[in-house]
C-alpha cells in the first residue's frame, strides 16, 4: 500500500477531505484554528498546526521533513503556502479556485466544478449512511434566518455544515 503524505486546510469541506483520506491510508497534516484540533484529530489527522501561528509551515516540514507528497487548497489564498509544503514533484490540487505557478516539478491540479461526480457522490452518501464518514452539523437555521447562514458560512470559519429548514 502506497501512503501518501497530505496536508488539507480544514474548514466544512475539509473534514470531508480529511475522513476520505484516511479511508484511503493517507497519513494526513492539516492547518486550522488551535481549538479545532482534537477535532481533526478525531477525523484522522496525525500532525494538527494552528494556521495562525506565524511558523505553521515549518511545524509541518519539522513532522515531514521532506515534504508532503500532496495538499489540497480548500481556502482560497492557501495554494502558494501549500506549495511550500509540497515535495519536488507532489501535487497542489486547488479546490479553492485559485491560479498559481507552480515551481519545483509541483504538478497544479485545479478541481473542475463541472465535473460529473456522480458515481463518486453516491459512494461517499453509502460511506455516511453506514457510518463511516461522519457529518457535522453545526448550525440549524429557520428559513427565515438564511441569511445569518449564509453570513456564517462567508466566514470560512465554518467546523461543520449549516442547514436551512424549509417550513
Amino acid at each position: 500500500m502506497i501512503l501518501y503524505l497530505l496536508l488539507v486546510h480544514q474548514g466544512s469541506n475539509g473534514t470531508f477531505a480529511i475522513q476520505l483520506a484516511k479511508d484511503i491510508g493517507c497519513k494526513i497534516s492539516a492547518s486550522a484554528s488551535r481549538n479545532n484540533h482534537d477535532y481533526m484529530k478525531s477525523l484522522g489527522v496525525t500532525k494538527a498546526v494552528d494556521y495562525h501561528d506565524s511558523d505553521w509551515v515549518e511545524q509541518v516540514l519539522e513532522w515531514m521533513p521532506g515534504g508532503v507528497d500532496a495538499a489540497i487548497a480548500i481556502q482560497p489564498n492557501t495554494s502558494m503556502a501549500s506549495m511550500k509544503l509540497v515535495k519536488d514533484g507532489g501535487k497542489v490540487i486547488s479546490v479553492s479556485g485559485d491560479q498559481f505557478t507552480t515551481q519545483r516539478n509541483i504538478k497544479a491540479v485545479y478541481f473542475p466544478y463541472n465535473m460529473d461526480v456522480k458515481e463518486e457522490l453516491m459512494g461517499i452518501i453509502d460511506k455516511i449512511v453506514c457510518g463511516e464518514i461522519n457529518i457535522t452539523i453545526e448550525n440549524v437555521y429557520d428559513f427565515d434566518d438564511g441569511l445569518d447562514a449564509l453570513e456564517k458560512v462567508r466566514t470560512r470559519r465554518a467546523r461543520g455544515k449549516s442547514i436551512i429548514k424549509i417550513k
